[in-house]
């Protein structure tokens, strides 16, 4: 592949909507239609680029485009000295080295999470209008498509943080964006974004210290170079040291609170009171893809322990967050729930082995999930902002695109086959079904226990949502008064039926499991559907007839899991209520002891005064008598010291 142009295509990818940001923020309140079209062009633009790199990179193979700045040698690839210490790199210094990467799997990825976020940015040009902050919000959008882009160019995980914690600003910013709305606030947008951005903290500051790990036992932060380093270490002490193990825990631990794993995934349904097409692009083209994608990449790095761990956690919050999908009534909490399980998926690819198919999965679930989120916000949109489930119905014949596409995306994340996310989640429990043959113990077992029981259970509370939104009759005005959505808002749901239906596809590097187990997945997939997809029509037909004693047969079940097994609680209890006593008190500190004592120190400044005022009286004669009255009193003081 020749690079000489190469190296500015890829660069513009990621530019594109960076600009596009910064002309927003500058002048986008004096352009027509609040400059809408400048961000939605530019990713235009970037998708155009991203594609045309993908079909270049089809000649790449098992190879890498690598482009490096670097303060030292450039270590291979295409490489510039971007700036020399003044002690000079023989001081002992490591040289450090930053630069662009493109792969294989950087291809496709590139281009889905451009794709996808082109027609999240059309999308909103229907859904948003009107909005107060109708600006701000496509300067939001744009910087944090420009962050996901970058980090997917980063060759080295520095950058990959910093791109990182892009993403937790503008998912801090958008999914806050309607607590500031002028016409309609929303203080429960304002109160989802901070528990997002805090909760995310706890991941990003274990993230940083298996950073500076790294960087201390290596002396470098490259991927290709950790790939390399990584071995040679564990050859020459025969065996992972512990301080590398540290490191792949903490990394891990940013992963679980960027995509919402188990127990650190309580932010993500709450991140729902931001608008639809924030929620299309943190759950399919961004932010919690990111975590998945950065233990992708750390794969060298993770010791056989710590890939246990990861495969078990991934696994448990697959089936955690299925369980409760079933018993959510509102149509994106069931998207949101839906959206954590999946990423369990991936995170459990990881910890089995199969990076690749982890990012394969990432690829398929980033097309139907965004078809999905975009569908349930032009039901939402019809319906004059109405989510419950319970107040929908009968869409079928009123929102027939609408209805089309969330029928294709549902049965690609139920696992219907032939479709993009049968072939993705095949592959993920193909390697899960290999590691139990070989006998890798529970940390193979386990894993394929909880995704197995989380197939079916997907099909189930997809295709509740699905009927529950589109079959029957209207049960509200609302629903009833639904008509399809315009143009710029049904082209990106029809665009993204068709990825659900074609895209796995367009993934280069299959995974490969054995034939054995490939072929008990793929049973195990088949029968998982066939049961999800009965169950979901049994529920249908007897909720109908009697919705409460549907959810009596539920019984305990369905109170924990609509309480969400008591861990928002938890937490509520263990940091939100001691935080607000040791806040009570010191506020109660500050209002009667430091207020008291400025207040008292005032008063008494004031007090003096007024008694040394009225020294001042303006009588020559009080002056004169005092005057002798001091003279006295010193005379007399001074006659005492001396006898």
């Amino acid at each position: 592949m020749p690079t000489a142009d190469f190296f500015p295509l890829l660069l513009a990818v990621p530019l594109l909507p960076l600009g596009a940001w910064l002309l927003q923020v500058l002048v986008g309140r004096s352009l027509p239609r609040g400059g809408d079209w400048l961000p939605t062009g530019a990713m235009l633009g970037a998708f155009g680029v991203a594609v045309l790199l993908y079909l270049r990179a089809q000649g790449l193979g098992d190879e890498a485009e690598h482009f490096v700045w670097s303060t030292g040698a450039t270590g291979g690839g295409h490489g510039w000295k971007w700036f020399v210490s003044s002690e000079g790199l023989d001081a002992g210094l490591a040289a450090f080295r930053a630069g662009l990467w493109y792969d294989g799997l950087t291809a496709p990825l590139l281009a889905m999470v451009a794709g996808v976020s082109f027609l999240v940015h059309l999308f909103s040009t229907g859904y948003m209008r009107g909005n107060s902050r109708y600006t701000a919000y496509f300067a939001g959008l744009a910087l944090f498509s420009f962050a996901m882009l970058a980090m997917l160019v980063s060759d080295n995980l520095l950058f990959v943080f910093m791109f990182w914690e892009v993403m937790g600003l503008c998912s801090f910013l958008l999914i806050g964006h309607d607590s500031l709305d002028r016409q309609k606030p929303r203080p429960r947008a304002a109160a989802a974004a901070v528990k997002a951005f805090l909760t995310t903290r706890v991941g990003d500051v274990a993230l940083l210290l298996g950073l500076a790990i790294l960087w201390n036992g290596f002396g470098t932060l490259q991927f290709h170079e950790l790939a390399v380093a990584v071995p040679n270490l564990i050859e020459g002490q025969q065996g992972w040291p512990s301080w590398l193990e540290t490191a792949g825990v903490l990394i891990f631990l940013g992963a679980v609170g960027k995509s919402a794993q188990f127990p650190l995934h309580v932010w993500l349904p709450d991140a729902m009171e931001g608008p639809t097409p924030v929620s299309a692009m943190i759950h399919a083209a961004t932010m919690v893809a990111a975590g998945v994608y950065l233990v992708a990449r750390a794969f060298p790095v993770l010791a056989p322990g710590v890939l246990a761990i990861i495969a078990v956690v991934g696994a448990f919050t697959a089936f955690f967050a299925a369980t409760i999908a079933l018993t959510q009534d509102d149509l994106k909490k069931v998207l949101a729930y839906s959206t954590i399980s999946q990423l369990g998926y991936m995170i459990s690819a990881v910890g089995l082995g199969s990076p690749d198919g982890a990012l394969f999965h990432v690829f398929t679930h980033g097309l139907f999930k965004a078809g999905l989120f975009l569908g349930a916000g032009a039901v939402i949109h019809a319906c004059h902002h109405e989510q419950n489930l319970s107040r929908l119905g009968g869409l079928r014949k009123r929102m027939p695109v609408t209805y089309a596409s969330m029928l294709l995306c549902t049965a690609a994340i139920a696992g219907v086959p032939f479709l993009s996310g049968f072939y993705s989640k095949d592959a993920i429990l193909a390697f899960a079904a290999e590691g139990w043959e070989a006998g890798a113990g529970m940390a193979a077992t386990l894993p394929l226990v909880l995704l197995g029981l989380a197939a079916p259970l997907t099909a189930l509370y997809m295709f509740r949502m699905f009927l529950l939104a589109f079959s029957g009759e209207p049960r509200s005005d609302h629903a009833r008064d639904a008509k399809e959505v315009p143009l710029p808002m049904s082209l990106p749901l029809v665009l993204l039926g068709l990825g659900a239906v074609f895209g796995a596809m367009l993934w280069f590097a299959k995974p490969h499991p054995s034939e054995d187990a490939h072929h008990l997945a793929t049973i195990l997939a088949s029968v998982s559907l066939v049961l999800g997809l009965g169950a979901a029509l049994l529920y249908f037909q007897f909720r109908k007839r009697d919705a409460g004693r549907t959810a009596a047969a539920l019984g305990p079940f369905a109170r924990a899991a609509r309480g969400l097994y008591g861990v928002d609680g938890f937490y509520h209890a263990v940091t939100v209520m001691p935080v607000r006593v040791v806040a009570r008190l010191a506020s109660s500190f500050d209002r009667r002891v430091v207020d008291g004592i400025v207040h008292g120190l005032g008063g008494f400044a004031v007090q003096l005064g007024l008694r040394l005022r009225r020294l001042q009286s303006g009588h020559i004669q009080r002056y004169l008598y005092l005057t002798y009255a001091g003279l006295l009193a010193l005379t007399l003081f001074a006659l005492w010291r001396v006898s």
